[in-house]
């Protein structure tokens, strides 16, 4: 990842949050942060991505403690699972799932949402889990009306940017010629 790379996506996740931190009661935690996040590390799709995307999440959770760390240590475990169906039609055969790109992000940052705010409650509320699955899904409720505009048009622009040679996969860097 090159230094200008690192530096656009420093500046879009310090951004969203911004945003996140200046409005709490409008935008809820996690919203505009684990999209970017996640277009960070769909953009590069290298180790480097995925240090930088668990790195930044590492920060956020500093900034906003919770009661475990859960989405920056799950991060690099979905996105290494995850895979493109275009990757596959490039001659490379991986293992794991297997999604059309323009869905591989909001998915992952819907999962990623779901582990943050299940990471929300305490030890003490897990103790009824229907009882925090129940809180923990109807605090993913708002956070997801702005979540899924946000990472669907980041995926968009993944692909466009994709369609126009801005960016090439992982699969087309990997080709033999």
């Amino acid at each position: 990842m090159s230094l200008r790379g690192v530096g656009a996506a420093l500046l879009l996740i310090w951004f969203a949050e911004v945003l996140e931190q200046s409005f709490p009661g409008q935008l809820p935690r996690g919203a505009a942060v684990l999209p970017c996040v996640c277009a960070v590390v769909q953009w590069n799709r290298s180790a480097g991505g995925l240090f930088l995307g668990g790195g930044l999440l590492l920060l956020d959770w500093i900034a906003r403690p919770t009661t475990f760390p859960a989405a920056p240590l799950l991060l690099p475990l979905l996105a290494a699972t995850t895979g493109d169906v275009s990757e596959e039609s490039s001659g490379l055969r991986r293992r794991g799932l297997r999604f059309p790109a323009p869905l591989l992000l909001p998915l992952l940052a819907m999962v990623l949402l779901a582990v943050q705010s299940a990471s929300l409650q305490t030890v003490a509320d897990w103790q009824d889990p229907v009882t925090a699955a129940r809180s923990a899904l109807l605090r993913m409720r708002p956070a997801l009306l702005v979540l899924l505009p946000v990472s669907g048009v980041l995926a968009l622009l993944l692909q466009l940017s994709e369609e126009l040679g801005l960016r090439r996969t992982s699969a087309t860097d990997w080709r033999r010629p």
